[in-house]
């Protein structure tokens, strides 16, 4: 099985204004982190999809080895993720991530 990208070492706090289902990047490719953009295609990896809440803040990982997708459980800290692994992907609002989704991800 492939690694997934680090894209971050540090979880993105995301406050959600509307009740919808996300897609969350499991590859670590997106562009718009956290979100799933559309890299994954020809890949074994899969988006997962969530369920988030209007006014609910969530931290969503950024490394990619949470053992709760798409949800922090603190694998960053403890599995020493190096920063020389990480690379960073430029971060866009939830809004615009969302828009860039393809429409079956929305």
């Amino acid at each position: 099985m492939a690694a997934s990208r680090i894209a971050d070492t540090k979880p993105m706090e995301v406050q959600f204004d509307n009740t919808q289902e996300l897609y969350w990047c499991a590859c670590g490719k997106s562009l718009g982190q956290p979100f799933c953009d559309g890299p994954h295609a020809g890949s074994e990896f899969t988006p997962v999809a969530f369920d988030a809440e209007a006014g609910e803040t969530a931290a969503l990982c950024m490394c990619k080895q949470t053992r709760n997708p798409s949800y922090c459980d603190g694998s960053h800290a403890t599995r020493r993720i190096s920063s020389s692994r990480c690379r960073l992907v430029s971060t866009t609002s939830y809004s615009t991530a969302v828009a860039a989704a393809p429409a079956q991800h929305r």
